[in-house]
């Protein structure tokens, strides 16, 4: 028998009003705690003779933090009752501001609302348990927390005039067009909000790391999961079927939205204002059921947004095309020629703003300031000052590629362009025109590049010769007459004198490549089964590939690849410094293919996706990163759900030879005397001289914190370096 009731009113940081009732036995243990809900919703009844069409403007007022809902969905009911489907741009338009709802407000729940609780503690000071705690607490991510919440408001006022309240929706249809100027703008924050979004997933990841007892153990139990889901079965938030799942996972029910009263009723209790929906079947409470983030993401089979190309904002292209090849195996359609035309020249976009970043950016400190000048300026902002236009012309140079992405997939980083069988964008000849207007700046800027890497390993031949150098096997796509090959092709592994090893199709990589893992490090070590670890280890990337490629189809590039074969005659170019060199090659080769690409008829064909489907459940997607070749291999069940997934990244390539790289820097340039700053440089520029992506190659947040220690035969530390 209960001795004690324990109220908390209100309820804090919730939407609404509610009060918690804990009921205590003698023994001082809990009997039932009760959520009451304090609130009468009369609205059903006092919306009774008015005009249907006064509802989207009337329901939102519900509430003022979820409008954009109510106004959306009695919209659509409206829809049905003058029996006008709206036109696909309306529904794009409204489903648009849907999203702007989404992202404020779940965004605005996990910083500002669930926010205390995970980063100050559920135990700290109720004074500060809050977003001005929060603000104290670190006001950088709280800055970033509101601009999140901004851009979703921003979506719905830019569509509905009102952040809240918004009036936009109309039966049929909506109110107001959509203008270039206005979509352009919105388009302008996403990639912040997706940076913003990611560090939210990383600090809950941490928290959850940290705190798995409290998880494991609050309020923790059983229940079904109702969402809506594309006919695919996959998540959707704006239309689409209702789906119910039991608490194992398994199928109860899918159902037009319009026959929900077949399956759900609503159980009343005399201690709440809130009824209890439940499945009728099940009756209550057996049959309740949660919705909402997790009630959806368990109810659906997958979400349709491309999340490969999220692995990396680096090389998300390539992720992208890698898995988009892989997917056109899956449902069996082979693209149209013009596709992979597109899908290619975004592919050398790629290639041009991701070497030129490098060799100018990331290279370029190095070789043109010195691996020993002072660390204050040996950076873009050291370049800047020492050569203003050189440095206007790199930003050039990348920006270049980048519009080629950006003009195809919409979006410079982590575009929407690649589908199962093709691409869901035509290239329009104005657009073409646009790209080629660029092309010759850009191979002069590449050819000063080249000129300036000549000039630099002219007078640093002993650098050069002794910088980590050493035979390993190379590997990289090729033409099927066996030359450079960037977007499709076979696989070709040569050994370290030159002569071929393997060369087979992409699909059959597991049968000649296995990795090997240590201990010491999360990044395995591909190698060539053959030989064994390590005796088959290889390289890749654009050394790799120069070295396993007979010619280049293009002739600038390929007088170029001459020179560059003269460095070391009959056998591959094994000097770590000379990536520099091939990366550039690589460049003029991805300009003069892109011009090629952008000349050819078909580019402007508006064949543009098969839409046949044949499934096969399993698939091998390749493509040659600018780092290297990327394997995506996926296993699919027949619903199209991902069954298992294994990606081998460029980076995991060449693990061994930067491994081998730092050993052999270290051992050349370290004589036992003081060690200056310029050894800890030379040491990350043998890491930096393979361009590794640590976010793809790894799976995980990508840094280049750096620490050298020194140890004597006894095992004792005797000097330490560090760069955080």
């Amino acid at each position: 028998m209960a001795t004690q009731k324990i109220t908390i009113e209100p309820v804090t940081r919730i939407e609404g009003h509610a009060k918690v009732t804990i009921h205590m036995k003698e023994d001082g243990d809990v009997e039932r705690a009760y959520l009451h809900i304090n609130e009468f919703r009369g609205f059903e009844k006092f919306c009774e003779g008015r005009m249907y069409f006064e509802m989207p403007s009337i329901t939102p007022r519900i509430c003022g933090i979820c409008p954009v809902s109510h106004h959306l969905a009695s919209a659509k009911a409206c829809d049905q009752i003058v029996g006008a489907e709206p036109p696909r741009p309306a529904n794009l338009l409204r489903e648009l501001m849907h999203m702007g709802q989404v992202i404020q407000s779940h965004g605005m729940h996990f910083f500002e609302l669930a926010g205390p609780d995970l980063l100050l503690g559920f135990d700290s000071d109720p004074a500060t348990r809050n977003v001005v705690g929060l603000i104290q607490a670190n006001p950088a991510l709280a800055l970033k927390a509101v601009n999140l919440r901004k851009f979703g408001q921003e979506i719905i006022h830019t569509l509905g005039g009102r952040r809240v309240h918004p009036n936009f929706a109309v039966p049929g249809g909506v109110n107001k067009a959509l203008q270039p100027a206005e979509r352009d703008g919105i388009l302008a924050g996403m990639q912040e909000a997706m940076e913003t979004t990611r560090a939210g997933i990383a600090i809950m990841k941490d928290w959850a790391a940290k705190n798995r007892e409290d998880i494991d153990k609050f309020a923790v139990f059983p229940t079904g999961y109702f969402g809506l889901v594309t006919p695919k079965g996959n998540l959707e938030l704006y239309q689409g079927e209702c789906r119910l799942i039991d608490r194992n996972g398994n199928l109860l029910e899918q159902f037009p939205a319009t026959r929900y009263l077949d399956y759900i009723a609503e159980h009343v209790e005399n201690w709440s204002y809130l009824k209890f929906p439940y499945y009728k079947k099940m009756g209550f409470p057996g049959g309740v059921y949660r919705v909402g983030a997790l009630g959806r993401l368990n109810a659906c089979g997958q979400i349709d947004t491309p999340i490969t190309p999220r692995i990396c904002g680096i090389c998300p292209v390539s992720h992208h095309l890698a898995s988009a090849k892989a997917c056109d195996q899956i449902v069996g359609a082979e693209p149209p020629r013009p596709a992979n035309l597109l899908r290619e020249l975004m592919h050398m976009g790629q290639v041009i703003q991701s070497h030129g970043m490098h060799f100018f950016e990331l290279a370029g400190p190095d070789l043109l300031l010195g691996f020993d000048s002072d660390p204050a300026t040996r950076n873009v902002v050291g370049l800047i000052q020492a050569n203003p236009a050189l440095a206007l012309k790199a930003v050039n140079l990348r920006k270049f590629g980048q519009e080629i992405i950006h003009t195809l997939g919409g979006r410079r980083v982590h575009p929407n362009f690649a589908v199962p069988g093709g691409v869901n964008k035509a290239l329009q000849p104005a657009e073409r025109d646009g790209i080629l207007a660029g092309m010759q700046e850009a191979m002069e800027t590449t050819r000063a590049g080249i000129a300036i890497m000549k000039d630099w390993a002219a007078k640093n031949r002993e650098d050069i010769d002794k910088f980590a150098v050493f035979p390993t096997g190379y590997f990289g796509l090729v033409t099927p007459k066996g030359n450079l090959e960037l977007y499709q092709g076979e696989c070709r592994l040569i050994d370290r004198n030159g002569n071929l090893l393997e060369q087979f199709p992409a699909t059959r990589y597991l049968d000649y490549i296995a990795e090997h893992v240590e201990n010491w490090s999360y990044l395995k070590f591909p190698y060539y089964k053959k030989m064994g670890f390590p005796g088959g280890v290889y390289r890749v990337g654009a050394l790799g590939r120069l070295n396993a490629c007979g010619q280049i189809d293009t002739p600038i590039a390929n007088e170029e690849l001459k020179t560059f074969r003269a460095l070391n005659p009959g056998k591959p170019v094994e000097n770590t410094l000379h990536y520099h060199y091939a990366r550039l090659i690589e460049v003029l080769f991805a300009i003069e293919r892109a011009e090629m690409l952008l000349n050819d008829p078909d580019i402007l064909s508006n064949d543009i996706v098969n839409t046949k489907r044949d499934f096969h459940g399993e698939a091998v997607g390749v493509i040659e990163a600018p780092r290297g070749t990327l394997f995506h291999h996926y296993w699919v069940k027949e619903n199209g759900q991902i069954e298992k997934v294994n990606l081998i990244v460029s980076t995991g390539h060449n693990n061994w030879a930067m491994s081998n790289a730092v050993d052999s820097v270290a051992k050349t340039y370290i004589n036992g005397q003081t060690v200056r700053e310029g050894l800890l440089n030379r040491v990350e520029a043998a890491v930096r001289a393979y361009d590794p992506c640590l976010s793809c190659s790894t799976h995980a947040l990508g840094q280049m914190p750096l620490i050298v220690e020194f140890v004597d035969p006894a095992g004792a530390v005797t000097q330490t370096l560090r760069r955080d």
